[in-house]
């Protein structure tokens, strides 16, 4: 056996040494540097400014690993130590679309991000309150007034009920319109249709309505006696007074300040009314002509600005053709096929050439059913019946009517003219006229043509 000497073992001892120091350090695993974050703060904001507390954000690290949450109790929200990377913001709030973006990058000590939310579109939500306008009511006795509903918030659902604490003071319709009706004071309450707690309401409070005497002045066109007159004024909205005349002065007292008609019947005289006379002070005086109707067939009587022939009388009614020619007027423009129902020239007699009227002349013009009869000669349709107040005559009407053609004859400005008749011509683009020496030119004229005479037939209660 071999042995070592003293010099081995020296050598033997320092790799032993060098083993012991070196080999444990060599054997360790290097320790990794601290990763870098940052601190990001989330700045939210609402589309309609409301509250941001309570929301839910969320960082989700790109890597999956690493996730901050924070819940916002004001409008900055700040994650500490967040690592740097790429993140996705998700943040959810009640009332709020959600929200989510996919990009934020960490990469510096400091990130601000910007956020708004956006209000969702919920469709009609239940109010949280109402509010009734106008705010300030007083009316009259029978004057209306439309209440509205602002809600909020803005996109609340506005479907109310109306309800009035006192209805012989003020009612109130289902869509909010007061009417007064007594003096005195109403509550009206709105309460909403989605959230019955939810309530508003409007005090009304009703004047009462001031009274005025009125004298009604009556006279006759000649001379007679208005003893015996009744005399009745007639609210528009409702209510009459009425007074039986007993001299030429009819006195009626305690009328309550409003709008009213004047209707007057006197045996022999034509009945008078006048549609608007306005009582809104404490005397309020009207003079009323009373017209005999002492009318026959064929006489000349003066109604509104024309002078007009008595064709007829029936039943109280008298037919009336204008003496003369008033104007010129085509029957019908454009050149197309027409009738009378649906021809320019009658809607001019019934629109604007009736309108002229006052308004108590036109309450004694009637309303009544014409027939149209095919042309008897060429057999062109006359059309429908017509419902009309201002017409013009037939060819029979102007065959019946009429003694002879002289009585047909008509002038405008001092010439004889020739006029328009309701009836066809001789095909559906002409009508037929009367000539100006009086014949019944049944073949007619085309209906463009701007020559024709008009003489306006109506019936009149007498």
């Amino acid at each position: 056996m071999k042995i070592f000497n003293v010099k081995s073992l020296a050598i033997l001892s320092i790799i032993a040494i060098f083993l012991m120091l070196f080999i444990p350090a060599c054997s360790d695993k290097k320790t990794k540097p601290p990763e870098p974050t940052a601190t990001v703060h989330i700045n939210l904001t609402t589309s309609d400014a409301g509250s941001v507390s309570g929301a839910i954000i969320k960082l989700e690290n790109h890597n999956g690993v690493n996730t901050y949450q924070r819940t916002a109790t004001d409008s900055t929200i700040s994650f500490a130590e967040v690592v740097y990377g790429e993140y996705t913001i998700i943040i959810t709030h009640s009332g709020y679309h959600n929200y989510a973006h996919s990009s934020l990058s960490v990469y510096s000590n400091i990130i601000n991000h910007p956020v708004e939310l956006i209000l969702e579109d919920i469709e009609d939500p239940p109010p949280t309150s109402l509010l009734v306008k106008p705010e300030n009511v007083t009316l009259d006795i029978s004057q209306t007034q439309q209440l509205t509903i602002t809600v909020t918030p803005a996109n609340a659902n506005p479907s109310v009920t109306w309800l009035s604490s006192n209805t012989f003071i003020a009612t109130v319709s289902s869509s909010g319109e007061v009417t007064a009706l007594a003096q005195g004071q109403a509550t009206i309450t709105a309460t909403s249709a989605l959230a019955p707690d939810i309530t508003a309401t409007r005090v009304i409070n009703v004047n009462a309505i001031p009274t005025a005497t009125v004298i009604i002045s009556l006279t006759t066109n000649d001379g007679g006696s208005v003893v015996g007159a009744n005399v009745v004024l007639q609210n528009h909205s409702g209510g009459s007074y009425q007074q039986t005349a007993t001299s030429k002065n009819v006195i009626l007292t305690n009328v309550a300040y409003s709008t009213y008609s004047v209707i007057i019947a006197h045996a022999g005289y034509f009945a008078y009314t006048y549609e608007s006379l306005s009582v809104q002070s404490h005397t309020v005086s009207h003079s009323a002509l009373l017209a005999t109707n002492a009318v026959q067939i064929g006489d000349i009587i003066t109604f509104g600005a024309y002078e007009w022939r008595v064709l007829d009388i029936q039943d109280g009614m008298a037919l009336l053709i204008s003496q003369n020619v008033l104007e010129r007027r085509v029957y019908h423009t454009p050149n197309v096929i027409i009738t009378w129902e649906n021809c320019s020239l009658r809607s001019y007699l019934n629109g604007d050439f009736y309108n002229a009227f006052n308004a108590s002349d036109r309450n004694r013009i009637v309303q009544v059913t014409n027939q149209n009869p095919n042309n008897p000669t060429y057999g062109t349709p006359g059309g429908n019946p017509t419902q009309d107040r201002i017409f013009l005559l037939s060819i029979s009407e102007a065959e019946g009517y009429f003694s002879d053609d002289a009585a047909r004859i008509a002038t405008f400005n001092g010439t004889a003219r020739w006029w328009w008749l309701r009836s066809p011509g001789s095909n559906s683009y002409t009508a037929s006229i009367v000539y100006d020496d009086g014949d019944i030119h049944v073949h007619g004229l085309y209906v463009y043509n701007d020559y024709g005479g008009i003489r306006p037939a109506l019936w009149l209660n007498l």
